[in-house]
C-alpha cells in the first residue's frame, strides 16, 4: 500500500466515526427531549381546558347576571365552549362544572387531574341546575320565566 491510498483510508475512517458520533448524539438528545416535550404539551392542554372552562363559566354567569337585571320575562342565548363533556350544576349563586382526567399543577405546583371551575352570580338559583354539555360549542339559553324563576337550558 502506497502512502497515498494510507492517508484517504485515515480519512475515510474519521468521516465514518464522525457520522457514528453525530448518530449517538441525535439518539441521546431525542431520548431525552421527547419525554420533556410530552409534558410539556399535556400540561398546556390541562392549562387550556381549565381557561376555555374559566372563559365559559365566565360567560355564562355574565348572561344570568343581566337576564337577572332585566326582570321576569328576559332571556339570553350564548353559545360557549366547552372543552369537555361535563355538567353545570348550581348550589344557592353557584355555578360549577368539574373537569376531569386533565394534568395541570395547582398554583402551588402540586399536580392535579381535575379541576372544580366556579363563577358567581347575583342570583340565587331556588331549584338546583343540572345542565349536561358536551365536549365542542354549545348553546345555552338563560330564561327568567314570567312569575317564575330563572333557568339555564341548552337549546
Amino acid at each position: 500500500m502506497d502512502g497515498k491510498q494510507l492517508k484517504m483510508d485515515s480519512k475515510g475512517q474519521v468521516s465514518a466515526e464522525f457520522l457514528f458520533l453525530i448518530l449517538i448524539i441525535l439518539i441521546i438528545i431525542t431520548a431525552v427531549t421527547i419525554p420533556l416535550l410530552a409534558n410539556s404539551i399535556s400540561a398546556g392542554q390541562g392549562v387550556s381546558q381549565v381557561s376555555d372552562a374559566d372563559s365559559a363559566m365566565n360567560d355564562i354567569s355574565d348572561a344570568v347576571n343581566i337576564v337577572y337585571a332585566n326582570g321576569p320575562g328576559a332571556r339570553r342565548t350564548l353559545s360557549v365552549y366547552i372543552p369537555q363533556a361535563t355538567t353545570l350544576t348550581s348550589s344557592g349563586n353557584v355555578l360549577r362544572m368539574t373537569l376531569t382526567g386533565i394534568s395541570y399543577k395547582d398554583s402551588n405546583g402540586n399536580p392535579q387531574t381535575s379541576k372544580t371551575v366556579t363563577a358567581t352570580t347575583d342570583y340565587t338559583f331556588a331549584t338546583p341546575v343540572s345542565v349536561a354539555l358536551t365536549k365542542g360549542w354549545n348553546n345555552i339559553q338563560i330564561n327568567w320565566v314570567t312569575n317564575g324563576a330563572i333557568t339555564i337550558q341548552k337549546v
